[in-house]
């Protein structure tokens, strides 16, 4: 999604863009150790396994109209105490059904380790071949020599 897709809750504005780095950052501690079990949709099994931590995920995702992320996130306390009291349970199903529909994240995780692999690829290549270079050639006592001697 390129376009922000607006929302309104508590007569307040909201704008959902493209996750950014900063955001990643920001629910990364979150929604590690989340553990999630078959049931219901795949959303509403998220939004129960966020539990109290649901206002903090909104808060990250969602900014205020002529606001950069940026400047958002410094204010998300702000919007979270706001947004815990003026949004529906739906609602955050909504924003989370959104947020999976602009941000293709099984894509991006997935470029991520094709990266990952072809870096620790060339790092073994690299080091392999750093390593054989390396290596003394073998030589005889007779072929070695001394240094400060002269032999004959």
């Amino acid at each position: 999604m390129t376009e922000s897709k607006k929302y309104e809750f508590g007569g307040k504005h909201y704008l959902q863009y493209p996750i950014v780095l900063g955001q990643l950052r920001l629910l990364i501690p979150i929604i590690s150790n989340l553990e999630l079990s078959p049931g219901d949709s795949a959303v509403v099994e998220l939004v129960r396994a966020l539990g109290d931590k649901l206002h903090r995920v909104m808060a990250t995702l969602l900014v205020e109209p002529n606001q950069s992320v940026r400047v958002a996130m410094q204010k998300i306390d702000e919007r979270q105490a706001d947004l815990e009291w003026s949004m529906l349970p739906e609602s955050c199903i909504e924003v989370l059904e959104d947020f999976f529909e602009c941000n293709r994240l099984s894509s991006l995780f997935g470029k991520i380790k094709e990266a990952a692999e072809k870096v620790t690829h060339q790092v073994k290549k690299t080091s392999s071949s750093a390593q054989s270079s390396v290596l003394p050639v073998e030589t005889s006592a007779a072929e070695t020599p001394f240094y400060g001697e002269d032999r004959q």
